[in-house]
């Protein structure tokens, strides 16, 4: 009896700390939008991006002077400490964003927060009805007080951010994959190329499991994306970005670019050898990131290659949840 009614107890108590520390983000959250501090949001870069494809000016989307004179107009005239938030995110899936831009910038903000909790409800329903099926009720239960309870989530909602999109697009691209759906998973990998770091080591695994229908579809799907967004902002838009990402990926401390607290290995470097040595030596630690990137990436591929496409097996699984955790930029 006393076995039995001890896991009870401590379970019970593991839902109500996770369901009061949701409720905390939730309380944390609104505190954030009345006291005016969605302003400082990520969410300000993204609705400068999109501010400037809906006046028109979609081929100066990543001309800096044009981000700072809209990101001001946007903030009533203030501005960020660095002088720019960017908006820094690929022009091939700017289109579908863009009426939220139609919207002042906090009641925009408040439509994609109610899009952000439909989101997480998705995320959950999903992983309950797709992935943990088998579990036992305590197991399914914990996991999601546990997706409830996650430092990421409040952050995601304080930052206006598209993780939860992503996470849910990755989720479905895994159960597609899983299913044999190759054009589900290439539909839902081309979502996820919001943040295109996120798909590449996913894309490295399909290359190098040969699924030649979801290579296919996923690439025909982009490319309709990418020639929506020619069409709307010119084809100059695209050595734009490339020039700007240049400039951002390779500033350090500049454009809001804070190496030294970044989770991967750039900011790992930068974190070692200190701000003032990072920033004279930033080629350098570019280089040294890219590289290893370059490398993991084709171990992935190798490691795909080497075994058998087996989406039903325990090792298929763990094989696609490593290269989501190795996605971030190095």
């Amino acid at each position: 009896m006393h076995r039995r009614l001890v896991p009870a107890i401590g379970l019970r108590i593991v839902i109500i700390a996770g369901l009061v520390v949701f409720a905390t983000y939730l309380g944390l959250w609104i505190a954030l939008i009345v006291n005016d501090g969605s302003k400082s949001a990520d969410y300000t870069a993204f609705m400068t991006g999109w501010t400037i494809v809906l006046d028109g000016r979609g081929h100066d989307l990543y001309d800096v002077p044009t981000q700072i004179e809209v990101q001001r107009r946007l903030l009533g005239g203030l501005s960020f400490e660095a002088g720019l938030n960017p908006f820094n995110n690929p022009p091939h899936l700017i289109l579908p964003f863009v009426p939220l831009a139609l919207l002042p910038l906090l009641p925009s903000y408040l439509v994609w927060g109610v899009i952000q909790l439909a989101l997480l409800i998705w995320l959950a329903w999903r992983l309950l009805t797709q992935i943990a099926t088998d579990w036992r009720p305590a197991e399914r239960t914990l996991m999601v007080v546990a997706l409830l309870a996650m430092p990421p989530l409040v952050i995601t909602f304080f930052q206006g951010a598209l993780s939860l999109l992503v996470t849910v697009a990755m989720l479905e691209a895994f159960i597609a994959l899983r299913a044999g759906r190759d054009r589900a998973a290439a539909f839902w990998l081309v979502v996820a190329s919001l943040k295109p770091q996120v798909v590449v080591a996913i894309g490295a695994a399909v290359l190098g499991g040969r699924r030649w229908r979801v290579v296919g579809w996923g690439l025909g799907l982009l490319a309709v994306a990418a020639l929506l967004a020619t069409v709307v902002m010119g084809g100059g838009i695209w050595p734009a970005y490339a020039r700007f990402l240049g400039d951002y990926v390779g500033s350090f401390d500049v454009l809001s670019v804070r190496p030294s607290v970044m989770w991967n290995l750039r900011g790992t470097i930068a974190m070692l050898v200190g701000p003032d040595s990072a920033s004279a030596d930033s080629g350098a630690i570019n280089t040294i990131a890219l590289v290893v990137w370059i490398v993991g990436l084709a171990g992935i591929a190798v490691w795909w290659a080497r075994r058998a496409w087996d989406p039903g097996s325990p090792r298929f699984q763990l094989g696609f949840a490593m290269c989501r955790l190795s996605s971030r930029p190095v």
